[in-house]
Order: C-alpha cells, then structure tokens, then sequence
C-alpha cells in the first residue's frame, strides 16, 4: 500500500493525483512539493481532505455511495501548515469587526434608496472608520447578491439536465430512462453487480469521478434510449471520453458478472415454473430430440417466447444500427438486454 506524499504523513495513500496538468499543478502546490515527479502509487490520504468534498448521495439516482468519491475539481486543503491560531488579539480584533459589521447590516437594511441613505446620512452621525467600513459592507452586500442571482441561474440550468428529482419522480419516468420498473428494481438490478463495480478496472485506466450508481445508470440510458455519447455527457456531466470508458467497461464487466449465472435450474424448481400444459404433456421435460407430432404441441407455447423477444425491443440499442465503436460487443450487448427483461415481473401468466 503506497504511502500519503504530503510531508510528516505516514498514512496509506488513497486518493491517485489527478492526471489532468492544471489539476496536478495545484494539487502538487497544495502539499508543497511543486518538483515531485507523480507515479501511479503518488497518493494522498483522506486525512487532507474536508467532509463536504466527499459527496454523500448521488445526485442522478438518489442512491447513497458505497464507496467515498471525491467531488470534480476538489484540492487538499487540510495540513498542518495550513492552520494558524490567532492570538488573543487578533481574536478581540475579529469579535470587534464582527460586531461592528452587524451593527451596519442592520444600518442597511433600513435604507432603501439613495434619498433615504442621503437623509440618514445627515442626521446619523458616525466615524471615519464606521464609514469606511460602511462603504465596504454595502459592496459586500451588493456583491453577495450578485452571485446569488448567478447562483440560481445556473441552478435552474442543471435541474434541467437528469437530476434525482426527475429520475426518482414517478415508476413511468424511472421505466422511460432505464427500462425497469421502479428505483427499487434498479437497485435490486445493481445489488447484483456489487460489491464487485467498486473495484473495476476501466477500459483506459482513467480515474472516473462518478460513482456507481451514475456509471450503471449511464449505462441503462444508453441501452434503453440509445442516446448519444455528447448527450451523455451534458447529462452527467463527464467528457464524451468518460462515457466512452464507462460504457465499454461496464458492458464487459456486467457480461462477465451475468454470465456466471447457472441458466440450467434444477428439477424442482423447473416443475415449480412450469405451466399448467407442460404438465399435462411433458412432466418430466428435459433437454432431449423431439419428434414432429411433439414439436407441434410445444408450440403453442412460442407466444410466450416470442413476448420474452418483443421485451428486449424497449431497449433502442437493439432496434437501431449499431454504431461501429460497438460491433465487438454487440453479443454481450444482447445478452444483457435480454437478462435485464428477466428482472420484469409477470413476464408468463
């Protein structure tokens, strides 16, 4: 287990350095080791790292993290060097502004136009110092506003984009995206996947920012709707390249996981499922040659196997041309499709 790089830190390393050059820059400037030459084993531990960097619960799916996942753009910022105790004066000095810029938020607050302030002006009298700092904190409120606007605007935004809100609405919209019919079948579907999608090995071995539950539901959109990569990535947020990797790498891995499924079920469980007719004419089915006169009662029961197949046409990855990036995976592709149809209920009366 390598070791955190941060200076007089022995503890494991956890966190890879960001490969992004401007990223690293500042990460590298943050631990003061501007000159340190990153490998993949240069790692930082979470002890440098706030609470409020590590997002709780996903903002697509709703879904708590199983793993921790540091949010996009975050920079260390805890050590030792980068605290320092105030001393009693500065203290004092700090409860004295404080107090005084509360004083003058409640002087502002009582005045509403540039009359009014002309007026108090007059009849108030005040210090220097208390006008000087009014004159600040009256640009300290007007920019606070500012970006509060700005703040919102971009929020209004993003809640256009897939948000839990949308996705977690109503079982048609959780259906309409992902093909399933409500939040606790995708994560039932997902609990089948874990906890090995917490330690996969990417396509590209790029470091991917979004958790679990965003890859697998970013792989479900692509399956059910077929949307492109661009889409893709202004719905989560990632690079067409992230999506890319994400995409390849989770349909390798959920073939690979699906696969070692035991489709052959025992004898008694198939007597459990089996219908009413191939009880009457078939008690004992088993995997054998048929003759003709069998082949023609057993068909009437291909209505059912053809609903299984009209079933995997909801996801629109199957009805369209494939796209040529995806011709290599296009039987692990049809098999998950077709596994994910297993997970609806009431497939066969």
């Amino acid at each position: 287990m390598p070791r955190c790089v941060v200076p007089n830190c022995g503890e494991n390393g956890v966190h890879r350095i960001p490969k992004d050059e401007k990223m690293c820059k500042l990460w590298l400037k943050a631990i003061r080791r501007e000159n340190l030459i990153v490998t993949n084993s240069t790692r930082l531990c979470g002890k440098h790292f706030l609470e409020s960097d590590y997002p709780k619960v996903s903002i697509y799916t709703g879904v708590e993290h199983q793993h921790k996942y540091l949010k996009k753009g975050t920079v260390p910022s805890i050590f030792p060097w980068a605290t320092k105790p105030h001393s009693d004066k500065g203290k004092a000095r700090q409860k004295q502004l404080k107090a005084r810029k509360n004083k003058l938020t409640k002087l502002l607050d009582g005045i509403s136009t540039a009359a009014t302030t002309q007026s108090y002006a007059d009849t108030v009298p005040y210090d220097e110092d208390d006008g000087v700092y009014l004159i600040v904190a009256q640009r300290e409120v007007e920019s606070e506003s500012s970006r509060n606007k700005q703040s919102c605007g971009t929020q209004t935004c993003s809640n256009r984009l897939m948000t839990t809100q949308l996705l977690l609405s109503d079982n048609k919209t959780v259906q309409f995206y992902t093909g399933l019919e409500s939040p606790a079948k995708f994560s039932l579907v997902l609990s089948t996947l874990l906890p090995m999608a917490n330690n996969l090995k990417y396509r590209w071995g790029k470091e991917i920012v979004l958790s679990v539950e965003d890859q697998f539901l970013m792989l479900l959109m692509k399956l059910r709707r077929n949307k492109t990569h661009f889409e893709l990535s202004l719905l989560f947020g990632v690079s067409k390249k992230d999506v890319s990797n994400i995409i390849v790498t989770w349909i390798n891995f959920v073939s690979d996981i699906w696969s070692l499924l035991d489709v052959w079920p025992c004898q008694k469980i198939v007597s459990f499922y089996m219908q009413t007719s191939f009880k009457n004419n078939y008690p004992s089915s088993q995997v054998s040659e048929l003759n003709a006169s069998d082949m023609q009662k057993i068909e009437s029961q291909r209505a059912h196997i053809e609903r299984l197949i009209g079933l995997s046409k909801i996801y629109l990855i199957l009805k369209n041309e494939l796209n040529r990036f995806y011709v290599p995976l296009a039987s692990k592709i049809c098999s998950i499709c077709l596994m994910l149809c297993n997970f609806k209920e009431g497939i066969v009366n």
